[in-house]
């Protein structure tokens, strides 16, 4: 931790933190301060090393992000604009920022607070020359990606391509579900030529189930088994060519997603030192609201922006569904 008052010209920071810039209502920090249990307290007054807090909604979670934003700055001697806050909604963007206000006033609008997607675009906006392909491209949404995924089902609805992932009364019943796996897919950082791979393991896997069940002699009506194995192959097949399908429309009409921007990001950061310096030394702090429900290539890119600077400190994924916040 450096002190106040030295001299970080030679870390090739622009600016010195002024104890006299700080506009926090000291009386409303007190005031909740005395409001909070010891493991709250805890939470807010630890400052060196990683922090983890555990809990369910309504239990004044935004309300500790607060508090120990506003105590960082009180008395870590640290920039407002050096604290990075990522949650999963606008909504939780909203909330946070709110809170900040009530403790540290206008200082709240230095400290960034985004959704990682957000964070993602920003990433690929503030770095042009880092992104020259993607900055190219445009973004779409929730919305807009169903419409891709029900415009990939149609077409193969019309050559007669669709088989497992239709129903009789409702053609595209399953548009939904497709766009939510591929989704999740991407999130995880599976290409469709991973999915391919993994599908090919999974039909290993059902055969082998398949003659398991042959060769079990009480077992007198394979057919029902061997139609379990056969629709569930066949919608993994048909999701695997709408995946690559969806893919090759993004590229052929300089679109990306979301994921894509996760992953476009982790990419550079996998392999630009100055990109990873560069943010190390930008943000000395980052809470990460809602951390059980991040992925691994949004954890992945926190835990390089944490590796990479000496006083911050990567944390394991929690094992179990809670609040998390990674600092420092």
């Amino acid at each position: 931790m450096f002190a106040l008052g030295e001299d970080f010209g030679s870390m090739g920071v622009s600016h010195m933190f002024n104890v006299n810039t700080i506009h926090m209502n000291t009386e409303t920090f007190e005031k909740n301060m005395k409001m909070l249990n010891p493991e709250q307290r805890k939470a807010v007054e630890t400052l060196d090393g990683p922090v983890m807090v555990i809990a369910g909604p309504g239990t004044g979670k935004t309300q500790i992000i607060g508090m120990r934003t506003a105590n960082i700055i009180l008395k870590a001697g640290v920039d407002a604009s050096n604290i990075l806050i990522t949650t999963f909604t606008e909504a939780g963007v909203i909330a946070i920022r709110e809170r900040l206000i009530e403790m540290i006033g206008t200082d709240a609008y230095k400290v960034q607070v985004s959704t990682i997607h957000s964070f993602a675009q920003d990433v690929i906006k503030n770095f042009p020359e880092k992104f020259t392909q993607e900055k190219m491209n445009v973004a779409i949404d929730d919305v807009q990606m169903l419409e891709l995924v029900s415009e990939i089902m149609t077409q193969k609805l019309e050559n007669h391509a669709l088989e497992y992932l239709t129903s009789y009364g409702d053609p595209l019943f399953y548009v939904r579900e497709i766009k939510s796996q591929i989704g999740k897919l991407k999130g995880e950082g599976v290409s469709p030529e991973r999915f391919r791979k993994l599908l090919e393991e999974e039909t290993q896997k059902s055969l082998a189930w398949l003659e398991e069940k042959r060769n079990n002699k009480r077992i007198k009506k394979i057919e029902s088994y061997e139609e379990k194995h056969e629709k569930h192959i066949g919608k993994l097949t048909e999701l695997a060519e709408i995946f690559e399908h969806y893919n090759t429309l993004l590229r052929e009409r300089n679109l990306y997603d979301f994921n894509d921007m996760i992953n476009f990001v982790l990419e550079k950061l996998r392999n630009d030192d100055e990109m990873q310096a560069y943010f190390a030394e930008t943000y000395q702090y980052i809470m990460l609201d809602e951390y059980q429900d991040t992925n691994n290539p949004q954890n992945e890119i926190i835990n390089i922006i944490c590796s990479v600077n000496s006083h911050m400190a990567p944390h394991p994924k929690p094992l179990q569904s809670g609040e998390g916040i990674n600092c420092k």
